[in-house]
């Protein structure tokens, strides 16, 4: 184990990939409201809910989402490094 927390983490992208976007009829607290059944950390979620975008009265991620559940697996054997970066 590399000490990270990668069932967390997948916790987490599962319940973004779970979000009914369309539910939340283009409202970002509502976004919040229907997070919070899954992910409990409001800052956690705060954190998230950055990257959930309005266009077109429709909300989308700013990231591909599809693409981080498809590799999570290969992104999570990423080797750790040892050390600091400035």
């Amino acid at each position: 184990a590399d000490g990270s927390n990668w069932k967390k983490n997948r916790e987490l992208i599962d319940a973004l990939q779970n979000l009914d976007l369309d539910a939340c009829s283009g409202d970002k607290k509502q976004a919040d409201n229907l997070l919070a059944r899954k992910v409990l950390d409001p800052s956690l979620r705060a954190f998230a809910l950055t990257n959930l975008q309005l266009r077109d009265e429709q909300l989308s991620w700013q990231f591909d989402l599809d693409g981080i559940v498809r590799d999570l697996d290969n992104i999570a054997r990423w080797p750790t490094l040892p050390g600091t970066y400035d």
